[in-house]
Parts: structure tokens; C-alpha cells; sequence
């Protein structure tokens, strides 16, 4: 009963709950033909700012901040995109397993943006800021 209680009151584990009933991700995982990779212009603002931290650590806590912003303006795009794709699947409209895999594929960029926020946090934390 905790358990179903746990997945029903939190809305990350009603959310995985549901793409797994659904079939849209296996247990434990996500399936093969939804695995996404990091937007390419994301890895590269990332290795250049590791590159400016190694050649100019003074100069990159200001490349660190807009970084910082740009990934956290990214994440609410995120989460209000998966909030919009909830709201038409719970309304009924549109093809409701085509909303799901919508809803999976940001699900797993955000995982990526999470990512990249612990790193980033890692790294702020190297540079004493």
C-alpha cells in the first residue's frame, strides 16, 4: 500500500509508472528505439567551457554563469513541455501512446540537463564558487 501510495502522490513515479503500463519503456529501463543522445550544441558549450576552467579559470566563471543559465532555462523549457504533453494525455486528445513517447523522450533529455547540473556543480564546487 506505501508503495502504490508513493506512486500515485509523486508525479515522477506516476509518470514512469504509467509509461511502463503502457509499454512505452520496459522495467528497469527505457526501450532501444527511444535512447536519445545530448544535443550536440549542449556538449560543445560543455567542453568549451572545461576548456576555458584549464586555460582561463577567471574569465570561465563568467562562461560558467551563462552556462548556468542557458541550462536552467533549458530545464523549465523541459518541464513545461512534459506538463503540456501531460495535460493532452490526461484530456484524451490526440493519439495517447504517441503522447507517451513524446513525454519519454524529454523525460530522458531531462535526465541528461540533471546530468549535466551535477557536473556542473561538481565543477563551480572545484573553482571555489
Amino acid at each position: 500500500v506505501n508503495r502504490a501510495y508513493q506512486t500515485l502522490t509523486k508525479a515522477d513515479r506516476l509518470r514512469d509508472y504509467l509509461l511502463e503500463l503502457e509499454g512505452v519503456t520496459k522495467e528497469g529501463g527505457k526501450t532501444a528505439a527511444e535512447k536519445t543522445k545530448i544535443p550536440a550544441e549542449l556538449a560543445e558549450e560543455w567542453f568549451e567551457l572545461q576548456d576555458s576552467v584549464m586555460e582561463d579559470p577567471e574569465t570561465a566563471v563568467e562562461k560558467l554563469g551563462r552556462f548556468e543559465s542557458d541550462l536552467k532555462r533549458r530545464s523549465a523549457d523541459l518541464r513545461d513541455r512534459v506538463s503540456a504533453h501531460e495535460r493532452d494525455y490526461d484530456s484524451g486528445s490526440g493519439d495517447s501512446t504517441e503522447t507517451l513517447r513524446k513525454i519519454e523522450k524529454l523525460v530522458l533529455d531531462g535526465q541528461y540537463l540533471k546530468s549535466m547540473e551535477r557536473d556542473l556543480l561538481k565543477l563551480k564546487t572545484r573553482l571555489g564558487i
